[in-house]
Order: structure tokens, then C-alpha cells, then sequence
């Protein structure tokens, strides 16, 4: 018996499965993006945020956090975090406004559970600018401001 060349590419091809290249149908968990899995005990000292974020100036005082992304299981490079809630001096709040143009929000602030008692009651305003006011080479920001108190709270993302 000839069995044609292409009836066995055809043979070869459904032995493969017809889901071997849907995007479809691979692991979610391959697509899902990393969370924030760890954390370190709650800081309040200045000098490693105002070191990652100099546009804080000197603040008044602050509280904050980091931890690994993802799975710890995993080997490779790791993510890390940085959230914080940092009160301003009232000109350094009034700077980062005039400069960064802020606007109102609903969107909330998400920090790790710790810090979450101590985010200002209210309404906040954030902008793109004020984001990458805090944005550098190592850290991704997202920052929102209390929209009646001098505090930034700050969430960032880096190697």
C-alpha cells in the first residue's frame, strides 16, 4: 500500500491536536499576572522612599511597605513592591499639584492591607504626570494624592 505524502502530513498534523497553537488554550496561570504574595513588617523611616522617590523632598512622616511579586516557589528574577503613605510638607503637596495637575478620581489607592487603616478619608486626584513624577528607570508608580490633606500615597512596581 502508497499512502501519498500528503495524507501523512495530514496523519501527523491530528496526532498533534487540533489545540497544540491556540492561544485559547493555554495555561491561564502563563498569562495571570504576578501579585503581591510577600510583605516586610510595616517602616516609617524616610530615607529608602525619599532615596527611590527624591520629588518627596523631606516629608513630615510616612509608613510603608515591600514585598516580592509573584510566586516564591518560581525560580528566576523577582519583581518587588513598594507601597507607602507619605505626609507631605504643605508645600511640597502644593508643589507636586501645580506641576503634575492632578485631577479627581474614583479610583482608590490599592496598598497592602497594613497600610489601608492609615489611607486619608476622601477623595484623592492623580494624573499620568504625577505618576511618572514618581516613575524611574527601576520602579513603575502609580500615585494618588488625598485631595484635602498634604499625603501621597504611592504604589510602585521594580526590580
Amino acid at each position: 500500500m502508497i499512502v501519498a505524502p500528503t495524507a501523512l502530513l495530514v496523519a501527523a498534523l491530528a496526532a498533534c491536536g487540533s489545540t497544540a497553537h491556540s492561544p485559547q488554550k493555554r495555561d491561564a496561570s502563563m498569562n495571570a499576572p504576578a501579585s503581591k504574595t510577600t510583605s516586610n513588617p510595616v517602616r516609617h523611616d524616610l530615607e529608602p522612599i525619599t532615596r527611590r522617590f527624591p520629588v518627596l523632598g523631606s516629608p513630615m512622616s510616612g509608613s510603608w511597605v515591600s514585598g516580592d511579586m509573584g510566586d516564591p516557589s518560581v525560580p528566576g528574577p523577582s519583581l518587588y513592591w513598594i507601597d507607602a503613605v507619605i505626609e507631605l510638607t504643605a508645600d511640597t503637596a502644593s508643589d507636586l499639584k501645580q506641576r503634575y495637575l492632578p485631577v479627581p478620581t474614583t479610583a482608590m489607592p490599592d496598598v497592602w492591607n497594613t497600610l489601608t487603616e492609615l489611607l486619608p478619608k476622601g477623595g484623592y486626584v492623580t494624573s499620568i504626570q504625577l505618576d511618572a513624577a514618581f516613575t524611574t528607570t527601576k520602579l513603575k508608580s502609580k500615585a494618588f494624592m488625598a485631595a484635602d490633606a498634604p499625603v501621597v500615597v504611592i504604589s510602585a512596581i521594580g526590580e
